[in-house]
């Protein structure tokens, strides 16, 4: 006697949700170590803005890096760009951290404009630095091959998601209390970076003649 076999379509449905939340949390997962790359590279170029420059007069800048980092181009109104691309890469790991603790679905759609804003900024510098410095700074290409990777995972993860438009997405279903880990983590880094500009600006005393 032949033996039937019945399908289990909830079974099959559990299975295919589970295979796309662990396929998001991968994708997430390289979202928070390119994210931190890029978070180290953008710091790195902070501390060079407060502790090396300016560097002393008559060192040889043109055609190396240093002529891309002393350029009116890496300010963005007296502040250094770098800054404004950690707050960036702050603002990228909040979000990946954020899903991976509390799998909310307004991230899935949200880091998709949030890179795209960083690649376009990413793209107008690397304009600058090729076409109008003349010059390569290397560790702003790793900021900007960081971004573009973090953009291409972003779109990845939008076109996957299962979520609904963000427009159609509010803000429930993150407690006061859960929501204490994202805002806690912005503010530290964001001081940190508050801190940093103000070392830069802060009157020092000038040495006697």
């Amino acid at each position: 006697m032949a033996q039937t076999t019945e399908s289990n379509p909830n079974g099959n449905a559990e299975e295919q949700d589970a295979t796309g939340t662990r396929t998001m949390r991968r994708l997430m997962g390289l979202v928070l170590v390119v994210g931190f790359v890029g978070w180290l590279d953008t710091n790195f170029l902070v501390g060079v803005h407060l502790e090396v420059l300016p560097l002393p007069e008559g060192a040889p800048i043109e055609g190396t890096q240093w002529e891309v980092i002393t350029s009116e181009w890496s300010y963005i109104m007296g502040i250094p760009s770098a800054m404004f691309g950690a707050a960036f890469y702050l603002l990228v790991l909040t979000l990946s951290t954020t899903w991976l603790t509390y799998r909310l679905p307004q991230v899935e759609k949200l880091l998709l404009p949030v890179t795209g804003v960083g690649l376009l900024m990413s793209a107008n510098f690397v304009y600058q630095m090729f076409f109008v410095i003349e010059a390569v700074c290397p560790l702003c290409m790793v900021s900007a091959a960081s971004t573009t990777v973090l953009f291409v995972l972003s779109a990845v993860i939008y076109h996957q998601s299962e979520a609904p438009g963000l427009q159609d997405l509010g803000i429930s279903g993150l407690g006061l209390r859960d929501a204490l880990w994202p805002v806690t983590l912005l503010l530290v880094g964001g001081l940190a970076l508050l801190m940093y500009w103000l070392v830069g600006v802060m009157p020092l005393p000038v040495p006697q003649a």
